[in-house]
């Protein structure tokens, strides 16, 4: 699979709900639980209230749980030089190919993530390097994309970008299946919108903001909600409502990201639907047991026994 996306240094503030209330009255842009919002800066004086810092980004998390789920999984995407993180090598240590991923001479991208006692999160995004990826830089990258089973793609891109990748591949004859990540959700309609787009898996919150689209998707819908049943639309499959297995909750970030690269896994593996979104789903529920994306990638082998305890 390759993954066109998005690569952050998380910071992370585990957090009460007054904390919340209390951002949120000081920055009326503060996200809602679930949402992620996109700014320009971060006020220093908020930056600084987040002290666990992580590898992250909607594209890096996705190739990094397709790399565990034991499908060669390639990343295109930016990275800035000023990062002290070795986000190369943790990637590569991590099953990743970065050989397509750039080094370029700015920020890295960063994600604010507040987590309140509950596991739900709060997530403000500086784009950085992630800002500065255009169609022509991924000119190169875009050869790769016919030996691919599955193109996974997020909307923490330029548009151009992301639109540059799904116009080359609704011109081949035999292209990879599209899954698209609708977050943030700014532009996400004008993305579903292209007829390459094949899946996509927005959120509770994405999807009633996203409201208006879903009447002339063309695509399968896989609508996650925290821990309520995951529906999906617009497939051919025996069960459109499923329960995700009851587990506490730390930390909810990055789940969907694992069920995106899980399912993405799973269907260049030539699984078939359903079973891959059972899958993708008790993937993503087992990721929200451990407090950073990268470290709450389940092993198949995890998500193996679930399914047979779950059953």
């Amino acid at each position: 699979m390759i993954s066109v996306g998005s690569i952050n240094l998380d910071y992370t503030a585990m957090v009460p709900e007054q904390w919340i209330a209390q951002r949120r009255s000081a920055y009326p842009w503060f996200p809602a639980g679930g949402a992620t919002v996109g700014v320009e800066a971060v006020p220093d004086e908020l930056a600084e209230l987040y002290d666990q810092l992580s590898l992250g980004g909607k594209g890096a998390n996705q190739a990094v749980a397709a790399a565990a789920a034991g499908v060669d999984a390639t990343l295109v995407g930016a990275v800035g030089t000023d990062s002290t993180m070795p986000v190369r090598r943790l990637l590569r240590s991590r099953g990743v190919d970065v050989s397509a991923t750039q080094s370029i001479d700015v920020q890295t991208g960063t994600a604010y993530v507040a987590v309140d006692p509950a596991g739900e999160n709060y997530i403000i995004t500086r784009s950085g390097a992630n800002a500065e990826v255009t169609g022509a830089m991924l000119t190169g990258a875009l050869a790769r994309l016919p030996h691919a089973d599955v193109v996974c793609l997020q909307n923490e891109l330029p548009q151009e970008a992301t639109m540059a990748v799904l116009d080359a591949l609704v011109e081949m004859d035999d292209r990879p299946l599209v899954i698209f990540d609708p977050s943030p959700i700014d532009g996400a309609a004008d993305i579903l919108a292209h007829p390459a787009v094949d899946i996509t898996k927005p959120n509770a919150h994405e999807y009633d903001a996203l409201a208006p689209v879903w009447d002339t998707f063309d695509g399968v819908v896989c609508q996650t909600r925290g821990a309520e049943a995951v529906l999906i639309n617009g497939a051919a499959i025996d069960r459109p409502s499923r329960q995700p297995p009851e587990l506490s909750a730390v930390n909810t970030t990055g789940s969907g990201d694992i069920f995106i690269g899980t399912l993405a896994a799973g269907l260049a593996s030539e699984v078939d639907l359903d079973t891959a979104i059972d899958r993708a789903m008790v993937a993503g529920s087992l990721a929200v047991q451990l407090p950073t994306v990268h470290q709450s990638v389940p092993a198949p082998a995890a998500i193996d026994a679930m399914l047979r305890t779950d059953r």
